[in-house]
């Protein structure tokens, strides 16, 4: 039989309004107390009828309303109805366009009045930010704001209000259409109208959104934004919001550029109060120096439909310039990878290769190979061949991504070339060749002593040039950096008599102070005296301090902290980090942020602090699901840590596998040590007898370097490993050292990596596989006891064994007991 869908849609709407649960709450508080309401948010996001609704349904019986839009107001009319004791509501809407209106002081002066006085619940509504004139006020009455925020419907709430009309959506359908609207009421309501327009074509009772009914949805959305909101903005306005429209966020700088506007901050400020879409965020902030660092962006379903607006307004030239704009200030602003694929969309091919030339110069802890490699990828061959620079940068690139053969492909290259060349040509790609002999980080440092010596002479005698080298890649650690100097710990001081003004001197720059930071930190691995360490480190950072590098000071500070959290001086630790995060912002030195952070992360293991670990994790820690990144080591070793802390052993035990793999690889002797004692910890507590056999291997190693430190760092979390009396040592000097200071950190520090059960959320459909998979059902009787599309039953599972950290059903089931969640 068929059915008028369009009709029985209309009766299914005139019901289908959904409360924004926590803008109801906040109403809901203010309204016992009469405090005042600043509702503010873009038009179209359902501020009034939110609360025309709300008093109508949910207001006191005994409460009498006024609604005026600002257009109404009058000085004189608010009086009246501040006089008038039947009125108990007052909603005064649009207050963004009181700035334009003749009695406007008046007016502002009026409404002030009626809020200190009291008498009235007054609700204001506005489409941007509270107005200055309002501040003062909200000093003294402590008006309650409402934000664009909570009037957002969620994704749950979405799906409601669809089935409420009618609409039965598909999780990916849903999906898009929450990721297309952000929660946006009108949004939401017009997808539901051009919905309803449509024959559907159904699955059951499911409705499937196809690519092209989509983009005819997306179409009448805009088409509607263009004609009904963005009409009745400023020209002015409305064209600088839609150049800004190719990024995705700006700083007020970056906005001058792009639009050319000098005025850009007189212009974002008249955005953000008449409810343009644009948000303002605060990224950065000291309280030392009084620093904020301010971004803005524009909603994402307004970006899309004002770069819409954009691209029917101004031809494909014009928006090409403002990409070229937007890339040379992240070039200025040494943002590589972002200025990159501005460049690629303004379709300057050229000033991309140019950019990949000047780029292959630097060396990687000063560049972004792994992040531009597909552009190096994009290349002709022939072209990379032409170019000494090119052929330098992906011999590196490939020897970073693990693809010793293609590297050497490219030095064999590169020798070719320097072979046809001559002069200056010649001596150009031959300084490239030594640089490589030294830098490319698969060829590990068995040679690297007698490279400096050879390469220094060339240097002397002016046969050669080196570009600029950094030892430590940005990482808190000389031995343990660029290359891995395990073996010349053996004979370290010998090494610094011999070698060492050879390294300074290959090293320019990066070679100041390094001879007493690494004497330092081969002295601190392998317990020597504190003082002696201090002095040298100390001597060490002075001489970088002085004409050297940030990057040295950087190893020097990290060397200071590890001595703190020796002697238990765990402030102390966190203060000198403090100060030095300030010197890298001071500097620009943001390259070593990354890895501060995880050295800060690395004492609040020991201080316990575990909501900063889990927010690090969350922010900032490396995905190494997606790709293994090998100027990530040292963030890799701290998150295998965080994987111990948290119970989590299977993950931690993958990660290290990683590890140990790209260490064996790249002959990393300090790398292949630490992971290999954190792997006996994890397979010690998961009960795999293997521990001894790992356990022995590293310790007998540890040994013969004599790395007495590596051992006592992990405290508390090996002192059972060590004290079990598996291992048997041949030097009692070392096993004395060790087993003395890895009992004073576990006094020191005795929650150290002890388990702690992170928060674990799981959906009542999980919790209810979970207990059916722990009673032994297959998944696809799960999905027929339950009811549910075997496909959904997996996806469920798949994310289960993602939050608990595991990898199959036996598992998931131990870690959902040991967590209590079945």
């Amino acid at each position: 039989m068929a059915v008028d869908r369009r009709s029985t849609m209309e009766e299914k709407r005139k019901d289908t309004y959904i409360w924004p649960e926590l803008a109801v709450s906040n109403m809901e508080a203010a309204q016992q107390v009469k405090k005042t309401v600043y509702l503010y948010g873009d038009s179209g996001c359902g501020k009034t009828a939110f609360v025309k609704r709300y008093l109508l349904t949910r207001g006191s019986d005994d409460d009498r309303y006024v609604y005026l839009q600002a257009e109404e107001l009058t000085s004189r009319r608010l009086e009246k109805i501040a006089g008038d004791r039947e009125v108990t509501v007052l909603v005064l809407d649009d207050l963004q366009e009181l700035s334009d209106m003749e009695e406007a002081e008046e007016i502002k002066a009026r409404i002030c009045r009626i809020l200190t006085q009291g008498r009235l619940w007054v609700i204001l509504i506005s489409r941007g930010r509270m107005p200055g004139w309002l501040l003062e006020v909200q000093m003294e009455i402590n008006i309650k704001v409402i934000s664009e925020k909570e009037l957002h419907l969620e994704d749950r709430q979405v799906r409601t209000y669809f089935e409420n009309c009618g609409l039965m959506l598909n999780r990916e359908d849903l999906r898009r259409i929450v990721a297309f609207t952000d929660g946006y009421g009108l949004m939401i309501r017009m997808f539901d109208i051009a919905l309803g327009n449509f024959e559907f074509h159904r699955s059951g009772e499911r409705i499937f959104l196809t690519p092209d009914r989509t983009e005819e949805i997306r179409n009448q959305l805009w088409e509607y934004l263009d004609e009904h909101v963005y009409s009745h903005w400023d020209l002015e306005l409305l064209d600088f919001l839609m150049k800004l429209t190719i990024v995705e966020e700006f700083d007020l700088e970056l906005a001058k550029k792009i639009t050319g506007n000098q005025n850009a901050e007189r212009m974002i400020a008249k955005a953000l109060d008449h409810g343009t879409g644009i948000q303002r965020q605060v990224k950065e902030y000291s309280r030392e120096q009084e620093l904020m660092k301010v971004d803005y962006e524009i909603r994402p379903p307004v970006r899309r439909s004002l770069f819409w607006k954009l691209q029917k307004t101004y031809g494909e030239e014009e928006i090409q310039k403002l990409y070229r704009r937007a890339g040379e200030y992240y070039e200025q602003n040494d943002r590589i990878p972002m200025a990159f694929q501005l460049y690629e969309k303004a379709g300057d091919q050229e000033r991309l290769k140019e950019f990949l030339i000047d780029h292959s110069r630097r060396n990687p802890a000063a560049g972004n190979y792994f992040e531009l490699k597909q552009y190096y990828f994009q290349l002709q061959e022939e072209t990379i061949r032409q170019n000494a620079d090119l052929m330098v940068g992906m011999c590196m690139l490939k020897s970073l991504l693990m693809d010793f053969e293609g590297s050497e492909y490219w030095y064999k290259e590169l020798e070719v070339y320097e072979k046809a060349k001559s002069g200056e040509e010649k001596k150009y790609a031959r300084s490239r060749l030594y640089y490589l002999d030294i830098a490319l980080p698969h060829r590990g440092s068995r040679q690297v002593a007698d490279l400096m010596l050879k390469t220094a002479t060339l240097l002397m005698d002016k046969k050669i040039t080196i570009p600029e080298f950094s030892v430590t890649s940005n990482l808190p650690s000389i031995m343990n950096g660029g290359k891995d100097f395990c073996r010349w710990s053996k004979e370290d001081e010998k090494m610094a008599k011999t070698v060492g003004w050879a390294v300074s001197l290959v090293l320019g720059d990066y070679g100041k102070g390094l001879v007493n930071l690494a004497l330092a930190e081969s002295f601190l691995e392998k317990g020597r005296d504190n003082q002696e360490v201090t002095a040298l480190v100390n001597q060490g950072m002075m001489q970088a301090e002085a004409g050297g590098r940030i990057e040295l000071v950087f190893d020097g500070v990290a060397m200071l902290v590890r001595l703190y959290v020796l002697a238990g001086k765990l402030e102390e630790a966190m203060e000198l980090l403090h100060n030095f995060h300030l010197r890298i912002e001071k500097e620009q030195a943001y390259r070593l942020l990354p890895n501060l952070h995880a050295l800060e992360i690395r004492v609040r293991l020991y201080k316990g602090t575990f909501p900063e670990i889990q927010k690090w994790m969350k922010a900032e820690a490396p995905d190494e699901d997606q790709e293994f990144y090998t100027m990530d080591r040292y963030r890799y070793l701290l998150k295998v840590r965080i994987y111990l802390l948290e119970g989590r052993y299977e993950r931690a035990v993958s990660l290290i596998e990683k590890l140990l793999y790209y260490a064996g690889l790249m002959d990393r002797t300090y790398i292949r040590m630490e992971a290999s004692l954190l792997k006996a910890i994890a397979f010690y507590r998961m009960g795999n007898e293997n521990w001894k056999n790992v356990f022995c291997r590293v310790m007998t190693e540890l040994e013969d370097y004599h790395f007495v430190r590596m051992v006592s760092r992990e405290g508390a979390a090996v002192l059972p490993l060590l004290k079990s009396g598996v291992w048997k040592e041949n030097d009692k000097d070392f096993m004395r050292d060790a087993m003395k200071e890895t009992e004073l950190m576990a006094a020191l520090h005795p929650g150290y990596l002890k388990e702690q059960q992170s928060v674990i959320q799981l959906s009542e459909n999980a919790i209810r596989i979970l207990r059916l998979q722990a009673e032994g059902m297959s998944r696809e009787d799960v999905a027929k006891e339950l009811d549910m599309n075997l496909e959904t039953v997996k996806y469920h599972i798949k994310q289960i064994y993602k939050k608990l950290g595991v990898k199959d059903k036996a598992a998931a089931v131990i870690q959902a007991r040991k967590r209590n969640l079945i």
